[in-house]
Parts: C-alpha cells; structure tokens; sequence
C-alpha cells in the first residue's frame, strides 16, 4: 500500500464500510492522513485485489511495544473467501519479524459485520470492552 493507492483505498473503505455503524466518510482527505501518518507502516499494509479491482485492504501502524491494525475492510463481493483472514495473518508475521509479537486492534462490539469472526479465526481474542460516549455540539 502506498499514498498513490489513496483514491482506490478511500473507495474500497467506503464500500467495506458501507453497512458499518458510525461516522465512515473515508473521503481522500481523511485517507491521505491515515497513509501519512509516521506511525503508519505501509510495508506492512496491504491492498488486494480480483479480476474487477481492489478488494480488501489492510493499514497497520507501529505503536512503542506492539503492533496495530488501523483499518481492515473487504469488500462484500469478496467476503467469506479468508481474505480478511489472510491479511491479518500477513501483518502478524511482518509485525513478529520486526520483534513485535502482540498486534492489537479495536471493534465495536455491536459490529454485525461478521469481523469479530474473521478476528477470532485469525487467532486473536478479545482482551477488554471499551464504551465510548460521546455528546453531540449543538448550534
């Protein structure tokens, strides 16, 4: 994954995340900042792709002690095939080889989306539960 892949990545995240409660605009903006963050690793990030284009993708970060998956997202064509799966995986070896064995990531635990699965069935477990709580501004 590089920043020149930006517009067929935010496209992907859109569709990825289309069914996906909360705020998912993944406009190019917002994309191009996820790519050029420092603690972005885009050797590790990945973008997969079929026969009509981009399916799946995968943007990891490197945290003081451990690994961090930002963004995975595959499209719903494409679900159900071990993509997410294999993504994963491939981020945990490229994370285990630079001597960071713990890679982390966050969900919502009312997320329908079948990702809690794909997590467990690359074999990782839930470790706590996070309530986020937020106020809207008014005018």
């Amino acid at each position: 994954l590089t920043p020149d892949d930006r517009p067929a990545a935010a496209e992907l995240l859109r569709d990825a995340f289309s069914a996906h409660p909360g705020a998912n605009t993944f406009d190019d903006e917002s994309v191009t900042y996820l790519l050029r963050r420092p603690s972005s690793r885009l050797d590790l990030s990945l973008l997969a792709d079929d026969e009509d284009g981009p399916v799946g993708m995968i943007l990891c970060e490197q945290r003081p002690t451990e690994g961090f998956v930002l963004l995975l997202g595959v499209r719903s064509r494409a679900r159900g095939l071990g993509l997410g799966t294999a993504l994963l995986r491939q981020a945990f070896r490229g994370f285990a080889a630079d001597g960071l064995p713990l890679v982390r990531l966050a969900v919502e635990q009312e997320n329908t989306t079948g990702a809690v699965g794909v997590y467990e069935s690359a074999g990782m477990h839930r470790r706590h539960a996070l309530q986020m709580w937020t106020r809207p501004l008014s005018g």
